[in-house]
């Protein structure tokens, strides 16, 4: 499990507050492109999920609308938010959001995973 991955399941968040949400907040360049990114563990009615959010950023760093992304802004989004959530969760049951400036996905955990988001890290095997 990455660094960023094991931050998001020690501290599990209700992604309505937004503040908490922000704290997890990155922005990434991939070959050449910027991206406004976050990596979280959401908990929502005692069920924890993955929450990955990648948007396509202006030159000054402000998220580009959705509907003026080209294919391969597209892409290369999907491709980061499969980055930030690789080797965790349950991908068979991945849940794809967009919204108007965003592509997400929403992954459920494993067992194993759940118990550690539980469990403070040096509980954990």
């Amino acid at each position: 499990m990455a660094p960023r991955q094991q931050y998001a399941l020690a501290n599990p968040v209700d992604p309505k507050d937004l503040v908490a949400v922000q704290r997890f907040a990155k922005t990434l360049t991939v070959a050449g492109r910027r991206f406004g990114t976050t990596l979280t563990v959401d908990r929502v009615e005692g069920q924890f999920f993955w929450h990955a959010w990648v948007s396509v950023l202006d030159t000054a760093f402000k998220p580009i609308p959705k509907k003026n992304w080209d294919k391969a802004e597209l892409g290369a989004a999907h491709d980061v938010a499969r980055i930030l959530v690789m080797g965790v969760g349950q991908p068979c049951a991945d849940n794809f959001i967009y919204d108007d400036r965003t592509f997400q996905i929403r992954r459920p955990l494993t067992i194993q995973e759940e118990r550690m988001a539980f469990l403070p890290p040096d509980w954990s095997d």
